[in-house]
């Protein structure tokens, strides 16, 4: 089982009262006869009860995909590749929709089956899901995904970023920074490209056999290009307005150590089909200048 950090749940309101069905008919047209009317009230009653038991997706209620985003879907040194993906149907929970996963990106869809109060997930309806031992009634993730989203993320950030703790599409305006360094990593690892002088056109973070990962204990990056050991990059998050600076941790925790160092931001085509498509750059840039001419010694 994950571990988190426990939140108090009830009190931000994220635990829901049980609903109680209601029904709402509209006024009967004058001179219908009594039997009608009783007819008509019990048929309500039983298509309102229905709905509530049922609870299917109306997306006529949303302007978005249906989301259901246990709260605090966040990587963990348990699961470092938590992440939010689309799921087409998952039969555990017999929904279709944005959904918090373990699995890497790439690979099969894992539904996540607690949520990051460590409380599991037990079954979900359109908007709250029934989580741990006591049947708690939560509320998913904050969200704000638009149609047609191609990739989306939970914004992390914890220094009073737009919307923190929001699920949102990579292309909305999405801060680099609202990536928790375990979340930068998984979407480094989904897709990303680097850059330095000699090759201005970018090539990819690392070639086959190697990886970039968040290293929970010591709360650095770990890199390597072509596979082995890796090396170890200390960062800052906010070093700009919404992007990380990353620098060899080897020189010490001081970034002016370093003679150059990475700028990572994420980056956005919107004229790439239906949808746009995003990454992250890992730009080599110089230290000790104000100018973006990039360096090759990061």
């Amino acid at each position: 089982m994950a571990s988190y950090e426990t939140a108090a749940a009830a009190e931000d309101g994220l635990l829901l009262e049980t609903p109680k069905p209601k029904t709402n008919l509209k006024g009967l047209v004058a001179g219908a006869a009594m039997a009608s009317f009783v007819l008509g009230m019990v048929a309500a009653t039983a298509v309102t009860q229905h709905t509530i038991a049922k609870q299917t997706n109306l997306k006529s209620k949303h302007n978005h995909d249906p989301v259901y985003v246990t709260q605090k879907c966040e990587p963990n040194d348990a699961d470092p590749n938590v992440h939010v993906e689309w799921v087409d149907y998952d039969k555990r929970f017999g929904e279709t929709g944005w959904m918090c996963v373990r699995n890497a990106y790439g690979e099969d869809v894992d539904v996540v089956n607690y949520d990051g109060d460590g409380d599991s997930v037990d079954d979900m309806f359109e908007d709250y899901y029934y989580s741990g031992v006591n049947g708690d009634k939560k509320k998913y993730q904050a969200n704000h995904v638009h149609t047609g989203c191609d990739v989306a993320a939970v914004d992390e950030y914890e220094g009073g970023g737009p919307s923190p703790g929001t699920v949102k599409c990579l292309d909305d305006n999405f801060p680099t920074n609202g990536l928790g360094p375990a979340s930068l990593a998984v979407q480094a690892t989904r897709a990303a490209a680097r850059y330095y002088d000699t090759v201005p056109d970018g090539e990819p973070l690392f070639n086959d056999g190697g990886y970039f990962k968040y290293n929970f204990a010591d709360d650095m990056f770990e890199w390597a290009v072509d596979g082995g050991a890796g090396v170890e990059y200390a960062y800052d998050r906010d070093a700009y307005d919404d992007s990380y600076k990353l620098w060899k941790a080897g020189h010490g925790w001081n970034p002016d150590d370093n003679a150059g160092f990475y700028k990572v931001s994420l980056d956005c085509d919107y004229n790439s089909g239906d949808k746009p498509t995003c990454w992250l750059d890992f730009k080599c840039l110089q230290a000790w200048v104000d100018d973006e001419d990039l360096f090759g010694d990061c």
